[in-house]
């Protein structure tokens, strides 16, 4: 078994740890004996109503289901954009992506109950990720759109657009707090800082097909993204449909994306900092970086949330402040190393 096998396996199994630790501890804590206990009788029954089956079944097991699920998408979506700009730096947060789908939310939560009252209170649970779709999708379309000169995507174009769309959406996402309400304002304020607390059953089953079938998608564009790494004309030489892959990235990084934030609030620089880990450990080879990512991104972001959860327990810490406080630094690291590199 060569190294990069080697790494998936060892990945996979502090992902399996890791949730594990994530549904037995917290402000109330259970010996995994017990957690295993309370997962075999929610699934084949038994004589005796084990203790903890409401905490570990009915919250911590959708809220860890849910943080695999925001994981994986975004470091697939991250990979995913990273391949298809050839560039480190592109991340679903950075270049406007999770911007958009954040209006899409603001739009959800403040804006929604008003111009459609009768429809949100029918189908409040689906409103939400719709509408951080089509913002999130909106978005992806105008970056490839804005950075594209003389049919080749420039990064510099790429990072620039990322930073007006943000800025744009900062706008926009600012006019709507200032005409929601109070209690719409908690909402998108707890919202935007990023938070697992709220995830119940019926939300996980509301995004967990279109984000696991996009994940399975991004496994198959393992191979179109290696060729691409080649540069359009040589992939495109090697039988490479250049343009649909492109929109199949779009497509797919919109809907992952815009799926997980509706629910999860904003949770920054995962889709940056997790792939690029997995190109220090592996190479460019997405053989490798595409499913190292699916299950990094898991680990840190349930890790992450285990952190939140005990840290200041019985509070509970904002997500995105987490992730934000390990991601942050990486990424001025980051920039560092590329300024090294440009003056050799």
């Amino acid at each position: 078994m060569n190294r990069e096998l080697l790494l998936l396996v060892a990945l996979a199994a502090s992902l399996f740890l890791v949730v594990l630790c994530g549904i037995a501890y917290g402000a109330i804590s259970y010996p995994l004996s017990q957690v295993f206990k309370v997962l075999v009788y929610a699934l084949v029954g038994g004589e005796s109503t084990p203790e903890g089956l409401g905490i570990i079944v009915g919250l911590r097991l959708p809220r860890v289901l849910m943080g695999m699920l925001a994981g994986a998408a975004l470091a697939g979506a991250g990979a995913c954009l990273q391949g298809l700009f050839r560039n480190p730096l592109a991340d679903p947060g950075l270049v406007g992506v999770s911007g958009g789908a954040a209006v899409g939310a603001a739009f959800a939560i403040i804006i929604g109950p008003v111009v459609m009252p009768l429809i949100y209170a029918e189908y409040s649970l689906y409103v939400l990720p719709l509408f951080a779709f089509t913002g999130a999708l909106s978005v992806t379309m105008m970056l490839y759109g804005f950075s594209r000169m003389g049919g080749q995507v420039v990064v510099a174009y790429m990072l620039l657009t990322g930073i007006a769309i943000n800025a744009m959406a900062s706008v926009l996402i600012g006019l709507m707090v200032y005409l929601s309400d109070d209690g719409q304002l908690r909402d998108f304020t707890f919202w935007s800082m990023g938070s697992l607390a709220s995830i119940t059953w019926p939300a996980v089953k509301v995004v967990s097909l279109p984000i696991v079938v996009c994940l399975v998608l991004m496994i198959g564009l393992i191979r179109p993204l290696n060729l691409f790494q080649l540069g359009e004309q040589g992939a495109r030489h090697l039988g490479l449909n250049i343009g649909l892959l492109k929109k199949v990235v779009v497509v797919l990084v919109a809907i992952s994306v815009g799926a997980c934030v509706a629910l999860t609030g904003a949770i920054g620089f995962v889709g940056l900092v997790v792939p690029h880990l997995i190109r220090l450990m592996v190479g460019t080879d997405h053989q490798y970086v595409i499913p190292g990512a699916l299950l990094l991104g898991p680990l840190v972001i349930v890790l992450a949330d285990l952190i939140a959860r005990i840290w200041v327990a019985p509070g509970e810490l904002p997500l995105g402040l987490v992730t934000g406080a390990i991601g942050a630094p990486f990424f001025l690291w980051l920039l560092l190393q590329q300024q090294k590199r440009a003056s050799l």
